[in-house]
């Protein structure tokens, strides 16, 4: 899936102007690599699957990624865009920040959602 991607995307001519973000280790998923670090997979979406940035939630939906992790992953692809999936909240949103490059931000209104990415500019 990650190749016809890049394909698509060079194909419109658009390198310079969309980017590519990959949830690693999912909460609704498993790796294929049990027991797979998030050094590992932040690794190998970086370099191998040639994601421009990497998006980390909790393990459940609403709970914030652990911290310690979040530095780990950003000391195994330094220079790489990091994002927060699922997890902020207004409690613990500096604290993310102070690692992760954004954040998402879902909110529901009379049955629409509407996503915001925060960053560090606008926290």
């Amino acid at each position: 899936m990650a190749h016809e991607l890049l394909l698509y995307r060079k194909h419109l001519n658009a390198q310079k102007h969309v980017r590519i973000l990959a949830d690693i280790l999912v909460k609704h998923a498993n790796p294929i690599s049990i027991g797979q670090t998030i050094e590992a997979a932040a690794r190998d979406t970086v370099h191998r699957a040639l994601a421009d940035g990497i998006i980390i939630s909790g393990v459940e939906t609403g709970t914030a990624p652990d911290l310690e992790e979040l530095q780990r992953a950003r000391k195994a692809v330094p220079g790489t865009p990091i994002f927060i999936g699922s997890g902020a909240s207004k409690e613990n949103i500096r604290g993310l920040l102070a690692v992760a490059d954004g954040a998402s931000s879902r909110a529901a209104s009379k049955g629409r959602v509407y996503w915001k990415i925060l960053s560090t500019s606008n926290a």
